[in-house]
């Protein structure tokens, strides 16, 4: 019987315990199974480090391209490849082994790529790199004739200005601007110094420049001016900048996105300006429409909840081929916990009277919340935000409840169990062999060792047990 007590003991402590666990780790299980079951997903749609992310839409497939995640890494500017723009699978590298496959006048510093369709069966990568020959920051270009490559390099970079710092490039097709045909557009971002003591760029500008038709030579005379940082939501106390274009065209407008305050900070964000030519004048949206939202927490991991900061390098693209109304924003998000770039897809939409909309995030993002996948996006309408966090927040709070009161009943058994150890201690000692009043084979049936540590039902009845027989019958008979 002692020996299935012990048993029995060990076990219960187990379930205890494991009990406890599964209450701690409830939320996960439970919003996993969501996940799986309703075809649901949440950002960040993968765990992996995408830098500055750069996307197209071919053949209902989702290119990729981001910058090195240290200037070190031999092969830059991973490609990655989707068919959902949720699971991403990697498919290379622009310059594969970059000694000998990339360009010859950079000497590194290679960022901020974007993967365009400049034609048919022709797709570029515009870049930024060190000029070899001043140290200074260009704009460089590689092409290929599969989103995959491999590419071939421009001799030359595309541009360069040694009075300012160029980066950032973009490219823009407008076929609209008068029905027979198009022109090639290079967008990119120009920072000056007003103060040669400060370290950092104060004044910013958003240009754009006509392309050749092979997208690898500029024209002259056609740059254009489309924007500068001049409003408050630009700023980041002293430190300001614009950055990251995207051109596209909705419905007769041109909708310019980019990115404003430095890349890291808080304030990091993304706005949007729009006109009706591809050259302006643009008007900007009154505020960024994606920010760092502090009320938003993703949880993972039971009780850890990790968050997210600074979005930025937004890339929109249609979620089904030809579709004028199916849109997601793809961009980049800090994770805080890490301090590693994540990837972040959201739905954004046109109210349904174009001249006077502009594009919102749906809900409000960054989300992170769980949401219909965007391939369902025509059928199901994402949940109200709010709802969703409510519900997380309430199984997160069963789970939590669950776990403390598991925690407090461990806590009370082993109170217990140290209340009637002390209790044992303060009577005296029980010994074996040395007094002759006491039967040792009569302490060892009655759960009392030589230590005196009562294993009986209880300390009373193993005490009184513990007196010898002579003793007990005499005590009851008086």
């Amino acid at each position: 019987m002692a020996l299935f007590s012990s048993i029995w003991k060990k076990l219960e402590d187990r379930f205890v315990v494991l009990f406890l666990l599964l209450g701690l780790f409830s939320p996960v299980v439970v919003v996993s199974e969501q996940n799986a079951t309703s075809k649901m997903y949440r950002n960040p749609v993968t765990n992996d480090s995408f830098l500055h992310p750069s996307l197209i839409m071919e053949h209902d497939e989702y290119y990729m391209v981001s910058s090195p995640q240290s200037q070190k890494d031999a092969d830059v500017f991973r490609i990655s490849r989707s068919r959902d723009l949720l699971v991403w699978d990697s498919a290379g590298f622009v310059f594969p082994s970059v000694l000998t496959s990339g360009p010859t006048w950079a000497a590194g510093d290679f960022s901020y790529p974007k993967l365009h369709r400049v034609g048919e069966n022709r797709f570029c990568v515009f870049f930024t790199a060190k000029n070899r020959e001043d140290g200074l920051a260009a704009l460089g270009v590689a092409c290929s004739t599969i989103p995959t490559g491999p590419y071939t390099n421009a001799e030359l970079p595309l541009l360069q200005n040694t009075s300012a710092v160029v980066g950032d490039a973009s490219f823009f097709a407008d076929r609209w601007f008068d029905g027979r045909g198009q022109r090639l557009y290079l967008l990119f971002s120009l920072s000056l110094r007003h103060n040669t003591e400060q370290s950092f760029p104060n004044t910013t500008y958003i240009y754009s420049q006509r392309l050749s038709d092979d997208g690898t030579e500029l024209l002259p005379n056609t740059l254009e001016l489309l924007i500068s940082n001049d409003q408050p939501w630009e700023f980041a106390g002293r430190q300001s900048s614009i950055h990251a274009p995207f051109l596209m065209n909705h419905h007769g407008w041109y909708y310019l996105f980019y990115s404003a305050n430095p890349m890291g900070t808080l304030e990091h964000c993304v706005c949007v300006a729009r006109a009706k030519t591809v050259t302006g004048p643009y008007n900007k949206f009154e505020g960024p429409i994606l920010h760092t939202k502090w009320n938003a927490p993703y949880v993972s991991g039971g009780l850890f909840a990790i968050r997210f900061s600074s979005p930025g390098f937004s890339t929109v693209i249609p979620v089904v081929s030809n579709s004028d109304t199916l849109y997601a924003i793809a961009y980049q998000v800090t994770n805080l916990n890490t301090s590693t770039p994540v990837l972040f897809v959201d739905r954004i939409q046109w109210l349904a009277d174009a001249d006077s909309s502009w594009p919102r995030v749906w809900g409000d993002g960054p989300s992170t919340d769980w949401r219909a996948m965007p391939q369902r996006w025509a059928e199901v309408a994402p949940p109200p935000e709010s709802t969703s966090v409510l519900i997380t927040s309430l199984v997160m709070v069963a789970g939590v409840l669950v776990g403390m009161t598991c925690f407090m009943f461990l806590w009370w058994r082993s109170r217990s169990a140290v209340a009637a150890a002390d209790i044992v201690s303060s009577l005296p000692q029980l010994s074996t062999g040395e007094d002759p009043l006491y039967d040792s084979t009569e302490l060892a049936i009655s759960g009392v060792h030589s230590s005196g540590v009562v294993r009986g039902s209880g300390s009373r009845g193993a005490l009184f047990s513990a007196i010898p027989t002579e003793e007990r019958e005499r005590s009851l008979s008086d």
